[in-house]
């Protein structure tokens, strides 16, 4: 396992996500209003959102030894 495994699995993610929200918009629809709903849940996701942008800036801008 390496870090860029991370950012294979983030792609795949984004990919099938983006299929979900062009074949079953409705579904989508009432997964984020779902999810937007709670605050805590929009503050959980911005705070590991930028944890995870933090660490793969990290890790892709880090010296090679």
């Amino acid at each position: 396992m390496d870090w860029r495994v991370v950012i294979t699995a983030l792609g795949w993610l984004m990919t099938i996500g983006g299929a979900v929200r062009i074949v079953l918009p409705q579904i989508a629809i009432a997964v984020g209003s779902t999810i937007s709903s709670g605050r805590t849940s929009v503050v959980a996701a911005a705070l590991a959102t930028g944890a995870l942008g933090g660490f793969l800036s990290f890790k892709g801008y880090m010296r090679r030894s």
